[in-house]
């Protein structure tokens, strides 16, 4: 999945003349990436319903905050925000787990910053996922990958996930 880039959040707020209100943050989330999902979401609805039998995992560019990440402990690291983001609150109301955050539970310990591993960018944020339901699957194993011997060759990390299936 990519979701678009607009709003680029990450940006507003860098000078008090720029900053947005939580609530314009959900208001200009939700005309771009909470459409986007909401669609998404209604097209993989068959699929959905079988995670009983045959598992589902939907990963890419979210180009959104997590609600799991930007939480009141977080504040320090957002701009003093805590923004339950609607693209990841959409995953959760249909049922599909964040398999890094399952497995690396606390965002200060393990804030799994996939955007932006240029090491000069001001602000950061994880907005890759992997996400997966099924009774049949589970994570075992969540990392992020955001170094190379040369520099790294992208805007953002990846995001790497080991899933054990249980037949």
């Amino acid at each position: 999945i990519w979701l678009s880039s607009q709003p680029q959040y990450f940006i507003k707020g860098l000078t008090p003349d720029e900053a947005w209100t939580k609530d314009k943050y959900l208001e200009e989330e939700n005309k771009t990436r909470g459409i986007e999902m909401n669609t998404i979401l209604t097209e993989l609805a068959p699929l959905l319903k079988i995670t009983d039998s045959i598992p589902i995992v939907v990963a890419g560019d979210f180009n959104s905050g997590s609600h799991l990440d930007w939480i009141e402990e977080t504040t320090e690291a957002h701009n003093g925000y805590s923004i339950p983001w609607p693209v990841s609150k959409a995953m959760k109301k249909a049922g599909l787990k964040d398999s890094f955050r399952e497995l690396h539970p606390d965002p200060i310990k393990e804030p799994g910053i996939t955007w932006s591993p240029i090491r000069s960018f001001p602000l950061k944020d994880r907005i890759d996922f992997i996400y997966y339901k099924g009774v049949n699957i589970e994570a075992i194993h969540s990392e992020v990958l955001d170094q190379h011997p040369v520099g790294f060759p992208s805007d953002h990390a990846g995001v790497s996930t080991e899933f054990k299936l249980i037949w």
